[in-house]
This record gives structure tokens, C-alpha cells and sequence, in this order.
């Protein structure tokens, strides 16, 4: 089925008040990030990536994200091989910054794109739109467009979840240490409104429960 997988990487914040933040506790147990729930380690970039095997982990909701990049930069990114359907943004001081998405189950050359993007959004959209189009564009086997979100985010951090080249269990298994302390969110929530029901949430639970 292919991978179901979540990440983001953080610069400007040390690996060790990061998993604080998050509430989690190194294991000393290395692994191939695939295998198990919360993974991580540093990059030869600089940035220090959290791996999460699943798409919808409350680490990486809106709410978590405008919380761990209070002070730094958070690249995230959400891949779905089994729907063809991938997601990057970069997160700066509680602020979405740009956001680009791909979803193959709208059309294979599905795009969409908004706020400050990077330089080399256009260049690299060109490239991969190029090979949809020798490829067979909307008729082809081949979906092009889905790599464009984890292309962006790859020339960021240095990271793709399928082109890596780190040796095996070079990963580090984290684990929760959730409790009855939690941490508060980072910025007084707006007031709630029929549009903004995530407000109730974070009024009433810590920011990373969703639940």
C-alpha cells in the first residue's frame, strides 16, 4: 500500500527543549522510521527530524505546528501513497507561511499552492509538469505531481521519505511521557466561533490533544 507517513523538521530550537515541547522521551533504541509510532534524528542539514508513522497524529495538527515553531522554522510534510496524495508547509513563530498540496484523487496534475512560497516553487512545479506532460499528462501511469510538495521540502531540509540515504535503524525511537502536566499553549487563543471550532479545543485542552 505504500507509505502513510507524517513528519517536520525544526532549525533553531535544540533537538533536546524540542522533545520537551512535544512531550517526548528519547529511548536510545534506533530503528528504521518506518517501523515505529515517533522517530527522529539530526540531519546533515541541520534540521532535526520527528517522523510520526501515521497522517493524522496530533504533533502534527495546526494547533501543534503554530506551538513548535514559536521561534523557529517547522517544515512539515504528510505523504498517502495508497490515495496519491501529498502535503508540504513550512510553519515560522505560530504563523503558516506557505502551504503546497497534491491530491491525485482530484486530478493527477491537482495543485495547490498558497502564501509566501519558495523560490524555486515555480522552477521545480515546471520540471515535474514536464515529465506529466512526456509521460502521457492526465492519461500517463506515472503521477508526477505528487512529488512536487515532497521535492519542495527535500531541497529544504534535505530529507524525502523515500530517497534516503542514512543506514539502517538510524533512527531514534521516542516515546510519549504525556501526563497530567501538560504544557500551555504558546499564544492566547481568539475567541471561538462556528468557524473556528479548533479554538474551543485549545481553550479546554492542552495544545496537543485533538481528542
Amino acid at each position: 500500500m505504500g507509505y502513510s507517513i507524517s513528519w517536520f523538521a525544526v532549525r533553531n530550537k535544540t533537538p533536546d527543549v524540542l522533545l520537551d515541547e512535544l512531550l517526548l522521551k528519547r529511548t536510545g533504541k534506533m530503528s528504521d522510521y518506518p517501523e515505529v509510532p515517533i522517530s527522529g534524528r539530526s540531519l546533515p542539514s541541520g534540521w532535526f527530524i520527528v517522523v510520526f508513522n501515521d497522517i493524522e497524529h496530533p504533533l502534527v495538527s495546526a494547533i501543534s505546528l503554530a506551538a513548535v515553531s514559536k521561534n523557529c522554522d517547522v517544515i512539515v510534510c504528510m505523504v498517502k501513497e495508497h490515495v496519491m496524495v501529498s502535503t508540504s508547509a513550512l510553519w515560522k513563530n505560530g504563523e503558516q507561511i506557505w502551504h503546497v498540496e497534491h491530491d491525485a484523487q482530484t486530478s493527477i496534475d491537482h495543485l495547490q499552492s498558497s502564501g509566501d512560497l519558495p523560490d524555486d516553487y515555480a522552477t521545480i512545479v515546471q520540471e515535474y509538469a514536464a515529465q506529466q506532460e512526456d509521460a502521457g499528462g492526465k492519461e500517463a501511469d506515472t503521477d508526477y505531481f505528487f512529488e512536487i510538495p515532497l521535492r519542495i521540502a527535500q531541497d529544504i531540509v534535505g530529507f524525502k521519505h523515500d530517497e534516503s540515504d542514512f543506514e539502517e535503524e538510524s533512527f531514534e525511537e521516542f516515546h510519549t511521557t504525556r501526563s497530567s502536566t501538560q504544557p500551555k499553549p504558546t499564544k492566547t487563543p481568539r475567541p471561538a466561533t462556528p468557524d473556528n471550532p479548533q479554538e474551543n479545543i485549545l481553550k479546554s485542552k492542552p495544545w496537543w490533544k485533538l481528542w
